[in-house]
């Protein structure tokens, strides 16, 4: 069990739990959201990570579009999104290249942020990795976010060419970004 606060005039308490009889690719997250000291309402709301579907995926590019992520789809994709209820509040891709994998696209929606719906994502994500070498180029104050699961900063000069010349794009466009990377579970 995950149990994440933030602390604000609206207090969110989100708790992680798995779901019984579901996939180990499927977790629910129960938020119990408080409202501002004046309001005598508590709504509860119930988050799942699960598999996107082929279904899915024109919903996915509405959800990264309004998140102004620009990195697309593409059928070969292993994607995970967060729904609550029938929207999708986050979305993360496993894209397969020959012998590793590149995680890209980890989106959560800006009111659902800080909620645990990343760290959920994520940790799923990496159930999905655990004989494989993955990749991901995160923005540098994300670093211990991405090290929770075993991410490392891998040097440029260590990563495969493809990753190698999108690590120089990005930081010739003055990205504040790393290149980590993250070996199979012994």
């Amino acid at each position: 069990m995950v149990v994440s606060r933030q602390r604000s005039p609206e207090q969110v308490v989100a708790i992680a739990l798995p779901v019984p009889g579901e996939s180990e690719t499927t977790r629910a997250c129960f938020f119990g959201l408080l409202l501002p000291s004046n309001s005598r309402y508590r709504e509860l709301y119930m988050t799942t990570i699960c598999q996107a579907q082929l279904h899915d995926l024109e919903r996915i590019q509405i959800f990264y579009n309004q998140c102004c992520y620009g990195g697309g789809l593409n059928s070969e994709d292993f994607v995970l999104i967060a729904h609550l209820e029938q929207k999708i509040v986050g979305a993360v891709r496993l894209c397969p290249e020959s012998g590793f994998s590149v995680l890209r696209g980890m989106q959560v929606s800006a009111p659902f942020q800080r909620q645990g719906i990343g760290t959920q994502l994520l940790q799923a994500c990496a159930e999905q990795l655990a004989d494989r070498v993955c990749y991901c180029i995160p923005w540098q104050h994300l670093r211990s976010f991405y090290q929770q699961v075993g991410f490392q900063d891998v040097s440029s000069v260590e990563a495969p060419a493809l990753l190698q010349e999108r690590f120089d794009r990005y930081i010739s466009r003055g990205m504040n970004v790393i290149l980590m990377g993250r070996l199979p579970a012994p």
